[in-house]
C-alpha cells in the first residue's frame, strides 16, 4: 500500500524529530558526532529538531499520515538561501559538542556543489519500525515528481557505504568525493546529485 505523503507543520517537529533520532541513532556520521550513546539521544533530538524548524521555515518537510518518516528539503544556489549555523545550535547541543558540529558542518560545506540552483534533501529518514515498505521511496517520489516539473537538480550525502546504490534507483549519481571526517579511516558520508527527468 502506497503510504500517504503529506506537508509537514512545526507542529510535528516533537515526533519527527523523535522518528530521525531513532533512525540515524547508530550511522557512523552521528556515532562521530556524539560518541556516548546516554548523551547522544537527548543531542541528536535538539539537533534534529532544530533542522526541522530550519527546513520548515525556509524549504519543505515532507511526511506521513502517521508522522513515521520525514524527507527535508532546502533551496541552494543563492547567495540569499539562510544554512544551519553552529553558532545557532550552541544552545541546544551545548558547548561541549559546538567544536564538533561546527567541524561535520564545514566538512559537508566543502562537499556542497556551488554555482547550481538545486535542492538539497539535507534528511531522509524512516522509523526503524516500517523501513523496507516503501515509505522512503514514497518520499522521494513526491518531491521528484516537483523538481522534474521545475527542471531542478538534487543533491544529497549518502549517510552509509550501502545507501548509495538504494538513490541510484531513485535517479541519482556519485559525485565529487566521499566524505571523510577527522579520526576516521573510511568515508562516512557519499555525496549524490540527481538531474531532473524530462
Amino acid at each position: 500500500m502506497i503510504p500517504t505523503i503529506e506537508i509537514a507543520t512545526h507542529q510535528d517537529v516533537p515526533p519527527l524529530a523523535k522518528v530521525i533520532t531513532e533512525a540515524f541513532l547508530h550511522l557512523p556520521p552521528t556515532v562521530w558526532l556524539v560518541g556516548d550513546l546516554t548523551e547522544r539521544l537527548p543531542v541528536l533530538h535538539h539537533y534534529f529538531a532544530y533542522l526541522l524548524r530550519h527546513a520548515l521555515t525556509h524549504g519543505v518537510v515532507h511526511t506521513t499520515a502517521y508522522r513515521d518518516a520525514a524527507a527535508l528539503w532546502l533551496p541552494h544556489g543563492t547567495e540569499a538561501d539562510p544554512e544551519p549555523t553552529v553558532e545557532d545550535l550552541v544552545p541546544a547541543l551545548g558547548a561541549d559538542y559546538a567544536d564538533r558540529f561546527h567541524t561535520f558542518e564545514q566538512t559537508l560545506h566543502t562537499h556542497h556543489p556551488v554555482g547550481v540552483a538545486h535542492q538539497h534533501l539535507a534528511i531522509l529518514a524512516v522509523a526503524p519500525h516500517v523501513q523496507g515498505t516503501g515509505i522512503g521511496a514514497a518520499l522521494l517520489h513526491t518531491h521528484h515528481q516537483v523538481l522534474d516539473r521545475d527542471g531542478i537538480p538534487a543533491f544529497l550525502e549518502a549517510a552509509t557505504h550501502d545507501l548509495p546504490d538504494y538513490y541510484r534507483h531513485h535517479g541519482y549519481q556519485p559525485t565529487g568525493t566521499p566524505i571523510r571526517l577527522p579520526g576516521v579511516t573510511t568515508p562516512v558520508m557519499w555525496p549524490m546529485w540527481r538531474e531532473p527527468s524530462p
